[in-house]
């Protein structure tokens, strides 16, 4: 088996059999062949899940995240899954994160999306899913 990353995971998703959360994600981080058959499967929602936990979140409210890709999807469902009834997505454009709007949408929790430049707004959580130090080179800017 092996383990892929952005911007990989969307593609991923066409390569092997599906379960229920690849499909609502749209995204897949998983390959394993079982007995000649393709598997892929989306671990970060599980695994964000099971990270924040560790961490003494037990409870989410409302969720702001930094992205809008296949990470921030498992995010939100990770978010979903500990009671988030309102999510913000923040990110460069809106419309490369339709994706994930409808999503949350269609999951239906309250959804909003801001820019980047934007001030988050008050909430008790908040997860960056941008590749590392992409913030801090707009922050320079």
């Amino acid at each position: 088996g092996l383990s892929v990353t952005m911007p990989h995971k969307a593609d991923l998703v066409e390569l092997g059999e599906t379960d229920a959360t690849v499909d609502m994600l749209g995204a897949a981080n998983t390959w394993v062949c079982r007995d000649g058959t393709i598997i892929v499967r989306n671990t970060d929602a599980t695994g964000a899940e099971a990270a924040l936990r560790a961490r003494g979140v037990t409870d989410v409210e409302k969720v702001v995240m930094l992205g809008a890709g296949a990470t921030a999807r498992s995010v939100l469902a990770a978010a979903i899954g500990m009671g988030a009834g309102e999510a913000v997505v923040m990110s460069r454009s809106r419309e490369r994160s339709t994706k994930i709007l409808k999503l949350a949408d269609g999951l239906g929790i309250r959804v909003a999306w801001l820019p980047f430049e934007s001030e988050p707004p008050r909430c008790n959580l908040i997860v960056s899913t941008v590749p590392a130090g992409s913030l801090i080179r707009r922050a320079e800017d």
